[in-house]
């Protein structure tokens, strides 16, 4: 289950569900103006995964005492069209990372590094 950050288009769970069922954006779930760290402890107690394009997620998930995962894409501004591109083009890597119990962070890229 993937929940999409304030910072990524309100229509990404609409566009990738037949690959990534389950997921959601924060305003879907009421959360638009919700602190970083609410949305944190929000996507653990319900088995999220956030997917952002925000530093401060990483940092969180990295020294949070939590289980919650992140992926973090280092895209920088780009069209909605590379999000999901580069998603479906490392949604094996994300798969397995999501059933990783050692790995929080997932960081995704046009050169992709693995924190």
């Amino acid at each position: 289950m993937l929940l999409f950050d304030q910072n990524l288009s309100a229509a990404l769970p609409r566009r990738l569900v037949d690959d990534f069922p389950a997921c959601a954006h924060v305003r879907d779930c009421g959360m638009a103006e919700s602190t970083d760290a609410d949305v944190i402890a929000f996507a653990a107690r319900l088995g999220y995964a956030v997917v952002t394009k925000d530093r401060d997620f990483a940092i969180l998930a990295g020294t949070t005492q939590s289980t919650v995962k992140v992926i973090w894409l280092r895209l920088g501004n780009c069209p909605t069209r590379l999000v999901i591109e580069t998603l479906m083009t490392h949604r094996d890597e994300i798969v397995a990372f999501l059933a990783d119990g050692a790995r929080s962070v997932l960081e995704i890229g046009l050169r992709s590094n693995h924190a």
